[in-house]
């Protein structure tokens, strides 16, 4: 029997570090050797150059493709402004275990924030350390 991998699990196959890869939202960015780079994997949290997502109070899904089998998840949010920027938790951190695709259905937003600019961050702790992506 013949099997048939699309193209860009093919990618991540080759990758020897390949961590995880946000996809729903779309991350700022991605680079798959700087993921390690905290708090945005090495993209600029205020960089809106690749659209906004609006984030309901009450839960917006989350979609992550996995390639660590047991890691707890941590998902933030800052407001951007000027000055430093201030994480706090969206959700309780959680624990998956697995490789490959993951969602989480309704991660909240922060209902004292709405209609001001914030960044989600989501923090996948690994067995080779902490990973993060932005949106």
């Amino acid at each position: 029997m013949r099997v048939v991998l699309p193209l860009w699990l093919l990618g991540l196959i080759g990758q020897s570090v390949a961590h995880f890869v946000l996809f729903s939202p779309v991350s700022l960015g991605y680079d798959d050797t700087r993921e390690t780079e905290s708090p945005c994997g090495s993209f600029d949290a205020t960089d809106r150059s690749t659209g906004v997502t609006d984030w309901p109070v009450e839960g917006y899904p989350v979609s992550i493709l996995t390639t660590h089998g047991s890691v707890t998840w941590e998902a933030n949010a800052a407001l951007i402004s000027e000055g430093a920027i201030t994480w706090v938790p969206l959700v309780l951190p959680f624990a998956q275990t697995g490789v490959g695709d993951v969602c989480f259905t309704q991660v909240p937003g922060n209902p004292a924030w709405v209609g001001q600019a914030a960044v989600v961050q989501l923090i996948q702790h690994a067995p080779d350390g902490l990973l993060y992506q932005v949106r």
